[in-house]
């Protein structure tokens, strides 16, 4: 054996010891960022969300809500007014003509329909359809028969989709305008919630908050390897929400939970005991939602609602059910798992009866499972 030769194994060793010195973890194959962004960089947009970099190792994400979208057309994302707020939707402007608006809702533009088209309910259709044609025009299916073309309307918050068997009404098929991961893939939901598309993350990125990125040495990602965690095998806190209430501290431990209504945007956080019932409800919101929300927060409507077991009264802003409805309010949220975990954090609000009388909830926290 030659000196060469008789050398290869000490090599080897050298060079798989400075690999695994390197990597972030005792896998030689895995590679990692020091830094992921430059935190004294300003803002940009991502989808509606405007995206600040934290310490230059994690990015936070603001939603700008359904009235308004993240702009960063002058170097720094901000939230503006949107033009128009039926996202990705679109009417006939004349017979041959439709007028969409644009999916960030920044404008409208208007569309040529084709030689041989013409507009229908917001959609190009063939003039000389032929029988058994089907499409889906704004409001719902078309079905061609005998050379004319008769549409239906789907019901409200349900869309048309063209499948195997035609045009039909049903649910969204995701939330509009949204992210999420899917293993180690980023999907994002249409404005019209009627398609998801996804990307793949590249070798060394990882999917968080619906997004990939370079993964950040020292920095754990949760795992997200399925895009609906409601089946997941997740150990669970007992539920409770307490506060106090004229100094006397009021625990609610056997109905207390949160819930997420995708097609509304709403996140509710919710307790029961008896006859007695409070209620907090964050609108424009992700499942995942963190922070501090009161009456003023910008781009998140919120509320707090109590039930002193007295009769119901009507509000503005509270369901049916409720005696009492906040005028003053402080929601933190801490940490939120989305479905299948639990959101953790504290509250306070004065909240007001029908004729103004205020009482206070203090003190208020709670970790609460999703159901």
């Amino acid at each position: 054996m030659s000196p060469a030769e008789s050398l290869k194994p000490f090599v080897f060793v050298i060079l798989s010891g400075l690999a695994l010195l390197t990597g972030c973890s005792d896998d030689p194959a895995k590679t990692c960022e020091a830094t992921l962004c430059d935190a004294s960089l300003p803002p940009t947009c991502s989808g509606n969300d405007v995206r600040r970099c934290v310490g230059g190792t994690a990015y936070s994400y603001t939603s700008c809500g359904a009235q308004q979208r993240c702009d960063d057309a002058d170097g720094s994302a901000e939230c503006v007014q949107r033009q128009c707020t039926s996202l990705g939707e679109s009417t006939c402007k004349t017979p041959i003509q439709i007028e969409k608006c644009l999916d960030d809702g920044s404008g409208r533009v208007t569309i040529d329909c084709a030689t041989t088209e013409k507009c229908l309910d917001g959609r190009c259709v063939d003039k000389d359809c032929q029988t058994g044609d089907g499409v889906c025009v704004e409001n719902g299916p078309a079905l061609c028969n005998s050379g004319v073309w008769t549409t239906s309307a789907c019901a409200p918050g349900d869309v048309c989709t063209l499948g195997a068997s035609g045009p039909a009404c049903g649910p969204k098929v995701c939330v509009p305008g949204t992210f999420r991961c899917d293993g180690k893939s980023s999907r994002f939901c249409d404005a019209r919630g009627t398609n998801e598309t996804g990307q793949q993350c590249a070798s060394g990125e990882v999917c968080v908050e619906g997004r990939c990125q370079a993964e950040v040495c020292g920095v754990d990602i949760p795992d997200a390897t399925a895009g609906d965690t409601s089946d997941a095998d997740t150990t669970l806190v007992p539920a409770q929400l307490t506060f106090k209430l004229a100094g006397q501290t009021i625990t609610f431990d056997q109905s207390a939970f949160t819930e997420f209504d995708q097609t509304r945007e709403l996140l509710t956080l919710e307790a029961q005991k008896g006859t007695r019932n409070v209620l907090m409800i964050i609108e424009n919101a992700r499942q995942t939602l963190t922070g501090t929300f009161t009456e003023t927060t910008p781009l998140f409507k919120s509320v707090v609602c109590w039930n002193d077991g007295g009769p119901a009264q009507t509000f503005s802003k509270c369901p049916d059910g409720f005696t009492h409805q906040s005028t003053v309010h402080q929601i933190i949220i801490t940490k939120n798992e989305g479905r299948g975990g639990r959101v953790e954090g504290s509250f306070s609000a004065t909240v007001n009866d029908q004729n103004g009388d205020p009482t206070k909830l203090q003190d208020g926290t709670f970790v609460l499972n999703f159901r």
